[in-house]
């Protein structure tokens, strides 16, 4: 168990680090569906962070 929960980890943070850059960030648009939150809020806790 704790090893898929890293794993799901992992490939947050690595999309949290993409939607930084600008040519990222228009693919982050398309995968916020997979994290069930809208695009705007991702991208404003990003620079929020």
């Amino acid at each position: 168990k704790q090893i898929s929960f890293n794993g799901s980890e992992g490939r947050r943070s690595r999309s949290r680090r993409y939607s930084g850059s600008d040519s990222d960030s228009i693919s982050e648009r398309k995968r916020p569906k997979k994290r069930g939150r809208p695009r705007t809020i991702p991208r404003e806790n990003i620079k929020g962070f």
